[in-house]
């Protein structure tokens, strides 16, 4: 049984509602409170077992609902704070977060990574560099697979198109998942982001015109 407990939990929650930074709750304290969850559960299924009509079951319930929506409230008034730290050091704050437990501390540096990268690549300039080097990436993508050699994802067969269905069909580059359809050639589709493949070229242009998709010129 964990010795952690359910006035403790309330009392960390008032001194992080009440401090505008991160309070010390200790490196452990989400191990802690999801063996204490465990615990109310363990202890509810065992008193649900030898009483149902127990009055100790609906404090034992309370108890544990009151728990989860504590942790979560905990949580994401650190992570809000971490956040706005993370923003703030990407600026050029100096003030680094105390108190962060480890896996607070992966996220912060993570996300930190990301606004820095971010940051540098607008207002360094480099994002037409970017856009320029990925476009240059799918046109040779495109020019080192034949048209005719590229295959449903969903499908394990060669996709053999004749000459006349080739004019009728275009390569594309999936930019995010579409739920499965139907296509005008009547064949099952199931796109994932990324995929490249050929599709009847009124399909494409539906997909191009969601944003959902991007033609790929092969030069066939």
């Amino acid at each position: 049984m964990t010795n952690f407990s359910y006035s403790k939990l309330r009392s960390l929650e008032n001194m992080e509602r009440q401090s505008p930074e991160l309070t010390n709750i200790g490196n452990d304290f989400y191990k802690e409170v999801s063996n204490y969850i465990k615990d109310l559960e363990k202890r509810f299924e065992e008193e649900s077992a030898k009483n149902p009509h127990s009055k100790k079951i609906t404090l034992i319930s309370d108890e544990l609902r009151n728990t989860k929506r504590i942790w979560k409230s905990i949580f994401e008034r650190r992570e809000k704070k971490i956040l706005q730290a993370a923003l703030s050091v990407a600026r050029g704050s100096d003030h680094i977060p105390k108190f962060m437990t480890a896996q607070e501390k992966i996220f912060y540096e993570n996300l930190l990574n990301v606004l820095r990268e971010n940051r540098s690549v607008i207002l360094g300039g480099k994002a037409d560099e970017k856009e320029n080097r990925e476009e240059s990436s799918r046109e040779r993508t495109a020019k080192q697979i034949p048209a005719h050699t590229l295959k449903n994802p969903q499908s394990n067969k060669d996709n053999e198109n004749s000459d006349a269905a080739a004019d009728k069909n275009v390569v594309i580059r999936v930019l995010k998942d579409v739920p499965p359809f139907v296509g005008s050639d009547m064949k099952n589709y199931s796109l994932k982001k990324e995929d490249v493949l050929t599709i009847p070229k009124d399909s494409a242009e539906i997909l191009i015109k969601r944003k959902a998709a991007e033609e790929i010129k092969t030069g066939i």
